[in-house]
């Protein structure tokens, strides 16, 4: 088996808006990491979190944790470790992950007449964030979910 990595970090205010529910980011970061093994053709394995927060809040971080721990168990991957400091709220997950040996999709690896999946709708995640930015009346949510959700519904059900 070949150990293939991912890392993802959002940042209040870039990756999403101030006062964006808690859970929500936790679904969000942990997916975005999580898809890009699936992309790597990689089962998920194990995760560690570098935790960013303004001040120690458990009204904040109950229900993160809650979401965090119900992706991991949906996405069957373990958190082993990680990091906790105090500034500006940002969150990074390392996600591990294994594939056969010499079986993991690279980019480089592209070849004309290659056939190329994907899982939902291509843009859904940036019309998520468009719903956000530029709030309208009837707001879809199928795209917010598509854009804090990456990932879910992955692994497929056996």
């Amino acid at each position: 088996m070949d150990l293939v990595v991912s890392i993802d970090t959002l940042v209040e205010g870039t990756h999403f808006l101030p006062g964006t529910a808690p859970g929500r980011i936790a679904s969000r970061v942990l997916g975005a990491a999580v898809s890009d093994l699936a992309a790597m053709g990689a089962t998920p394995a194990w995760f560690t979190l570098a935790l960013t927060l303004p001040a120690a809040d458990e009204a904040w971080l109950a229900p993160f944790a809650e979401q965090l721990g119900r992706s991991a168990r949906t996405f069957g991957i373990r958190l082993i470790g990680g990091d906790t400091t105090r500034g500006p709220l940002t969150l990074s997950v390392q996600a591990h992950g294994w594939v056969p040996a010499g079986k993991g999709l690279h980019r480089r690896g592209a070849a004309v007449g290659d056939r190329i999946c994907v899982t939902g709708t291509l843009g859904d995640s940036r019309g998520g964030l468009e719903c956000l930015l530029k709030p309208v009346e009837g707001i879809d949510d199928h795209l917010l979910e598509r854009f804090f959700a990456p990932g879910h519904g992955w692994p497929p059900a056996s």
